[in-house]
């Protein structure tokens, strides 16, 4: 409880601070700067807002400057202006609508801000700090500035980093939770004094859901979540130090970009184009507490080497995700670096249905963790292999390779959550995982969770797996479940108090499915029903056998006939939209087709979930502000419906999915040739930097008219034949601006690394980029298009797929080298293979070309494409091609290893020794060793390239030890590197068989073994280190036992394995050892504490290696450095049994350490080690430099310790040493009466002691 009643106080609201007086003046923008601000190159503007609390207590206020963000500044290096924004904070909290009160403020905010940068060329970075609800202004301004109308996105494109203190981003239905918790207290009334803890629970999990713990953070990629020890009001007043503010999302900000960090190039594209991370469900994990203690998920997170967990079989699986996740990052901190990485997949949701969209986010979420520059953080980190493509390929390629750099450094966790919602692109993934699983012992733990995908089953089937199936819910959480659906539902309808009986069995049909428990209760909550007992039990019993479509069609029944229409429309949208709609979108898009005026702005749709919840019940709710269906289920009973008879079909059915598709392209274009949605298109894309998306928050439908019309076109208009004439589509088409300015809206949503060059083009070419090919054909025919429209229209095809646009336009046209090279390369960036060997077959057939890019055999190579490169290759492409754009064609074979690819380009005169020079002059075995390419090493492993090195003197052979890829590693040590690389240390390089031993990677310990390298060789030169030791410091049992078992390792008193095995708490590996004859009595002195087997194991208290020690003929008088013996190592720890131990087994309880103090004065605080000392005869009176231990005791206040040693009549006249301390020659009376210990046993058992004056001249006096 002391956790939640912090919560409840870090989130108390400024309420109690409102009532202070808001100044009347001095409100808008004050301004301090840094020294060098003025001159500096690298400066940016820090926007400061208040909370509701008023300036009148100074916020970020300090007592050494204007505002502590001015010592933030000094603490980073910042150059800095800081613009504190002054608002009279009454007008917000009086506000009949606050909502529109936080608008004009925002608004007043931007016009203040952009007058005050109306003198910058450029635009400087901003960085806004918001308080309260500061932050809430601070991110209304944004979306006002974003808006396509607005005249400030310089300032939302400008903004890079948002700080926010104790801001509310989010909160829970509040006022019906309150509710339903007064119900809940109401049925615990003090009479009731039988409540069950069962009731308590249900009581608890109601505190938790109304004030949720979630509210002050955003739950997004790059954010950054710090726990301040301070109350709401003072968040923003000046902390103690700057840590919690030095992330690397504060670094980042002043980098401009990472300016010398070659990932920079390709940082861009992954922020734009990975999913938004919505934040985890609140208090959803009930009834899994039981996995954390599942032996199977025990030994998955005690695992080494790639470790795979599989939990299926139920459709509560993303409450599994998310409650394995909290466990992770609740296991605390690590020494090393973690990436603990969360994806969802959501095959109804373009954004999230790809294992593309998941390497994005996965890369996000790492970069994000790094904290700073990655390639500063982490050396070793490749950028990607082509710095102007980026496909889902791509991004997962670089996902594998960046994984396998960072698993060096640190941890790495991935939790997928639902791959089986993924589409065929998971065929990646699954791959990636077998080769790792055959050819390497890195270690990397991955959790996937599906419902239950057969196919998935069985590609994991070599993987440990959970079948929740096999763990149903417990009979406590089966009746907390109904308890709370009860109390729920009868303080809204008391009347289904009579139908509880048949409740309960509905509840049970929903088994492990709680979001039918939550469509039920929700249903029951709006039905028409009756206070009439057996009419109501007839509408329960009409619902049995539960099922979500029983509640669908009496929702959809429920609609009055006026509405359906409209709820048609509804559904429609929701149904075949490619991703979620926000409650804006949606109003607009239900407003399209209705008339040629322009959608109306936003406002208008403000009541639409009121007007979705009265017309369709709870069939729809609200989920990360996107309208969503409240079960999955609904959308597979709605597409059903459409294959029912003409005569049966219900009013919500639509003829086919393909109508539907029509329906909403028509409604799409037509709104896109609207000269006001033009207008708006052109406003905005002359505000929009290149680098940036338009329309970045949609108030209304343009953004995803613009992105997705076209694949609605294709699903509704292609698959028809014949082709259903469209009016709505050929007028679009016939407007001279319509088409051209879409195109350009476009193309500002488009993947920066591969859309054209231009962001204007001419109809023809935007035919071709939409892919029909009858659309282009008529156009060309009737039209008759200049060449150069036709060469566009070419090439526009070909970055999009289009095959068949591809064949009629080489066709129609006479395309030149040039064009058809053009071609050539969208089509490669774009990995669009079909379309590349369409122009590869035309280029070389019709145009002869002989001279080819730089990059293209780069990309074919890969991409895997081996007919394609073969291609180029016969017809004159160099296989040793090289670009500073990307690595050398057989490099890119040996990232993808793809053997095929590595022999098309040696049959073609590529050289394996050539390096690349884009990345410290790599050879290509090296890139092998590097990532574990085992298909590709044995045709590389030949004496000539074996030990080739890059600049850094890392070769093959150490990158394949040091990374656990054991099949390279065999295959390198057969082939006959040199394993001297492994122990030498080179050039500051950390010698492979230190991870080897320590990580561990058993396998290759074997290769090395059966090698027969030293592994008695000194690996580091300043601490003395050896395998053995490293193996035992880890606690890798395994490993050790293959060392000793091999019979040439030896024992070093300098590097004592026993001691390291000891400090790890590792019996079985102490045992190994003593049985191995290692010195039971040996010394380290790094840790004089821990300097001995036997006084580590006392300090620590681990009993049973200090009995296997003593057994083994440990010496309990053998002292570590500093003379600490094993009896005050036991005291010192705390551990009176094993000091009683000792003891028994001989012990000098009177030898002392080199500063003069024995056992018995380190038990002064600790009653039950003086205890076994006294008991023992210790001598009660023996001096030290600091006194005797009864001195010491009375100095500090250890009462119970003085009351056991007047037991044996110490000496009380003792006196503290003349040591030039404060209580030099007091007694133990003077320290009493001095620090005024009253509650020491003075009054019992101490005589009054006649006044005399001490060595300090002060006269005690006491009560005694």
């Amino acid at each position: 409880m002391e956790q939640e009643e912090r919560s409840l106080d870090a989130m108390e609201t400024s309420s109690n601070a409102m009532d202070n007086d808001s100044p009347s003046a001095d409100l808008g923008l004050s301004i301090d700067t840094t020294e060098e601000y003025e001159a500096s190159e690298k400066k940016f503007d820090i926007v400061a807002i208040h909370g509701l609390v008023g300036p009148g207590g100074k916020p970020w206020g300090s007592s050494k400057t204007n505002t502590w963000i001015q010592g933030l500044a000094a603490q980073m290096n910042w150059e800095v202006r800081i613009i504190q924004y002054a608002y009279d904070a009454t007008k917000i909290t009086e506000a009949t609508y606050p909502e529109e009160a936080i608008s004009s403020e925002a608004s007043t905010l931007l016009q203040k801000l952009s007058e005050l940068r109306t003198d910058q060329q450029t635009p400087l970075p901003i960085a806004f700090f918001g308080h309260d609800i500061g932050g809430i202004i601070a991110k209304k301004a944004l979306i006002l500035a974003s808006r396509y109308d607005s005249g400030h996105t310089d300032i939302s494109y400008s903004t890079k980093l948002l700080m926010f203190f104790g801001c509310p981003h989010r909160t829970l239905d509040t006022h019906q939770d309150i509710e339903i918790l007064a119900t809940r207290l109401d049925v615990l009334k003090p009479a009731d004094s039988t409540a069950t803890s069962l009731n308590m629970k249900c009581l608890a999990r109601s505190i938790i859901d109304v004030f949720d713990k979630y509210t002050a953070a955003l739950g997004v990629p790059m954010e950054k979540v710090s726990l301040i020890d301070m109350s709401h009001n003072e968040l923003n007043e000046e902390p103690e130090g700057y840590a919690p503010y030095e992330g690397f999302q504060t670094k980042r900000i002043s980098s401009f970009p990472w300016q010398n960090d070659k990932l920079s190039r390709v940082m861009q594209a992954i922020m734009l184009q990975a999913p938004p991370i919505y934040p985890f469900k609140f208090n959803t994990t009930r009834g899994f507490g039981w996995i954390a203690e599942h032996d199977t998920m025990i030994k998955w997170l005690k695992s080494w080497g790639l470790a795979l967990l599989h939990i299926h079989g139920t459709s509560s699986i993303s409450n599994v995700a998310q409650h394995v996740y909290e466990g992770i990052v609740d296991r605390g901190k690590s020494t090393t670096f973690r990436a603990i990485l969360y994806f969802k997949f959501d095959k109804h949701d373009i954004r999230r249905n790809s294992i593309g969209a998941m390497a994005n986010s996965f890369l996000l979420q790492i970069l994000s963790q790094i904290r700073e520059s990655p390639n500063d953080k982490m050396p070793d980190i490749e950028p990607p292999d082509f710095s102007d493509c980026w496909t889902d390929k791509d991004a997962f390629f670089f996902l594998e390779k960046l994984m396998r750099d960072i698993t060096t450094h640190g941890e790495i966790h991935w939790v997928i959550d639902g791959l089986d919602q993924c589409d065929g692109s998971s065929g990646l993934f699954l791959s990636m995982i077998s080769d790792m699983t055959k050819n390497s012992e890195q270690h990397f733990k991955i959790l996937v969770t599906t419902v239950d995908d057969s196919q998935i089953r069985e590609a994991l089937s070599e993987f440990p797996s959970i079948d929740l199936r096999e763990h149903p819910p417990t009979a406590d959480v089966i009746e907390s479940v109904v308890l709370e659906f009860m109390t729920e539902l009868c303080h809204v309808r008391p009347q289904y108090r009579h139908g509880e009986g048949k409740i309960r069995r509905l509840l049970d049909s929903c088994s492990d499915d709680d979001l039918l428990r939550r469509l039920l209760l929700e249903w029951l909550l709006v039905a028409p029903c009756t206070s009439i007992k057996s009419s109501l039990e007839r509408d329960l019993t009409s619902l049995s056998p539960l099922s979500p479509a029983k509640i669908f069609e009496r929702c959809l029944q429920a609609v009055p006939e006026n509405s359906r229409p409209w709820a048609r429309k509804v559904l429609m949208w929701m149904v075949l939209s490619f991703r979620p709609l926000t409650p804006e979108e949606l109003g607009s898009a239900l407003s399209l087709g209705t008339s040629t005026d322009p959608v109306p702005d936003q406002e208008t749709y403000g009541d639409l979930m009121w007007d979705i919840e009265n017309c369709l019940g709870p069939m729809i709710i609200l989920e990360n502000g996107h309208v969503q269906f409240r079960h999955p289920a609904a959308r597979d009973f709605l597409t059903a419906s459409h294959d029912a008879s003409d005569r049966n079909q219900p009013w919500y059915a639509w003829n086919s999915s393909e109508e539907g598709h029509r329906e909403i392209t028509d409604a799409c274009v037509a709104y896109l040739t609207l000269s006001s949605t033009q207008d708006k298109i052109l406003a905005a894309c002359r505000t929009c930097p290149v680098d940036q998306r338009i329309f970045e928050y949609p108030s209304d439908i343009t953004p995803y008219a613009v992105e997705f019309w076209p694949l609605h076109y294709q699903r509704g208009h292609s698959s028809v034949s014949p082709k259903l004439e469209s009016f709505n589509i050929a007028s679009f088409f016939d407007d001279e601006t319509a088409p051209r300015r879409w195109a350009a809206a476009r193309w500002y949503l488009s993947n920066p690394h591969i859309r054209s060059d231009r962001v204007f083009l001419s109809h023809l070419p935007i035919m071709a980029s939409i892919g029909d090919e009858d659309l282009a054909k008529a156009y060309v025919q009737s039209q008759e298009p200049d060449e150069r429209d036709v060469s566009e229209a070419l090439i526009e095809a070909s970055r999009y797929g289009h095959s068949d646009v591809v064949k009629l336009l080489l066709h129609k046209s006479s395309a030149n080298a040039d064009i058809c090279l053009e071609a050539i390369m969208a089509a490669g960036r774009s990995a669009e293979l079909k379309t590349l060997g369409i122009l590869l077959a035309y280029a070389t057939e019709n145009l002869h070309i002989a001279k080819w890019p730089g990059t293209l055999a780069s990309r074919l190579a890969y991409l895997g494409s081996s007919e394609h490169l073969k291609t180029i290759l016969q017809a004159g492409a160099d296989a040793n091609s090289t670009d500073p754009d990307c690595s050398p064609p057989l490099h890119c074979a040996i990232v993808r290893d793809e053997p095929a690819i590595l022999d098309t380009l040696i049959e073609h005169g590529a050289d394996p020794a050539v390096i690349n020079p884009n990345w410290v002059d790599t050879p290509p075995i090296v890139v092998a060793g590097k990532y574990g390419r085992a298909k590709i090493i044995d045709r590389l492993a030949k004496a000539a390239l074996v030990e080739a090195q890059d600049h850094e003197g890392r070769n093959a052979l150490w990158y394949a030890g040091g990374r656990g890829h054991h099949v390279v590693f065999q295959a390198l040590v057969k082939a006959g590197a040199n394993t001297e690389v492994l122990t030498a240390n080179v050039r500051e390089l950390r010698p492979a068989l230190i991870p080897i031993s320590g990580a561990p990677y058993p396998k290759c310990l074997k290769s090395v073994l059966d090698a027969g390298l030293d592994i008695n060789s000194k690996l580091r030169e300043i601490h003395s280190f050896h395998a053995l030791g490293i193996a035992a410091r880890s606690g890798h049992v395994e490993i050790c036992r293959m060392l000793l078992d091999h019979g040439t390792c030896k024992e070093f008193d300098d590097d004592s394995a026993l001691i390291h095995a000891t400090r790890a708490n590792n019996l079985e590996i102490v045992n190994m050892l003593l049985e191995e004859g290692h010195k039971v009595d040996v010394q380290l002195d790094d840790t004089p504490d821990h300097g001995t087997p036997l006084v580590a194991a006392a300090r620590a208290g681990y009993k049973d290696i200090v009995t296997a020690l003593l057994q083994k003929g440990a010496s309990v008088n053998y002292a570590a450095p500093k003379e600490i013996t094993p009896l005050r190592s036991a005291v010192l720890g705390g551990q009176p049994t094993i000091a009683k131990t000792f003891i028994d087994a001989g012990a000098d309880m009177n030898a002392v350490n080199d500063i003069g103090r024995s056992a018995i004065h380190s038990s002064y605080h600790r009653p039950d080690c003086m205890k076994v000392l006294v008991d023992a005869g210790a001598d009660i009176n023996l001096p030290s430099p600091d006194g005797t231990p009864f001195y010491l005791a009375s100095f500090f206040n250890q009462t119970k310790v003085v009351e056991l040693l007047l037991e044996h009549k110490p000496d009380l006249e003792t006196r503290c040493p003349d040591g030039g301390f404060i209580d030099s020659g007091y007694t133990p009376l003077h320290c009493a009466a001095s620090c005024g210990y009253n509650e020491l046993p003075c009054s019992t058992h101490l005589p009054v002691i006649p006044t005399y004056r001490s060595a300090k001249k002060k006269i005690p006096h006491t009560k005694c």
